[in-house]
């Protein structure tokens, strides 16, 4: 059994998908069903056919691979926020992407940090206020609601690998408004 072979099917609304796949494909597939993990076909590099790097695109979405829907508790414990800024950002982005609500308010966050069995916010709304005017997490949506920012939603999907964070926030920051000098007469 030198050349293994393995066929996957996916059957959906419009789609009908049938491939033959290698022993390399169909194991990060399976890692990745089972464990939503990370994947790696042991030598560092893609699989063949581009299979590992069309599974990495789905990564970081808040589901748990097998159609059922992740927990916002699941969801914060895979991110592990290391601040309350971030943990509001990953409670942003799972309303906006898995409770459907693109505009939320500060009591939403709590409630939904509750929910994930968080540690209390020690001042709710002055912890979405800082991530919101001083990190950038979140804009204003009009009316006191808020809604996760470009770069909220870059470094919550970077999360929890620190370094990609890092380059989220270097690559998704404002830039900073300059003062103009009015010139004199």
């Amino acid at each position: 059994m030198a050349d293994e072979n393995f066929k996957i099917s996916i059957k959906g609304p419009g789609l009908v998908f049938d491939q033959s796949i290698d022993k390399a494909a169909a194991n990060a597939i399976m890692s990745f069903v089972l464990t939503g993990g990370a994947l790696s076909n042991g030598s560092g590099g893609e699989a063949k056919n581009g299979a590992t790097a069309d599974i990495r695109a789905g990564i970081g979405r808040p589901n748990t691979g097998d159609g059922g829907r992740q927990t916002i508790k699941q969801f914060i414990a895979a991110k592990r926020p290391d601040t309350q800024y971030e943990r509001v950002a990953c409670l942003g982005y799972y309303l906006t992407h898995v409770e459907s609500t693109p505009e939320f308010k500060t009591l939403a966050i709590t409630k939904a940090n509750t929910a994930a069995a968080q540690p209390r916010l020690s001042n709710p709304s002055q912890i979405v206020s800082d991530a919101t005017k001083t990190y950038g997490y979140l804009s204003a949506a009009g009316k006191g609601a808020k809604q996760i920012s470009v770069l909220g939603e870059a470094v919550v999907d970077a999360l929890p690998d620190r370094e990609a964070v890092k380059a989220a926030i270097a690559s998704n920051r404002p830039r900073r408004k300059t003062k103009r000098s009015a010139k004199k007469s």
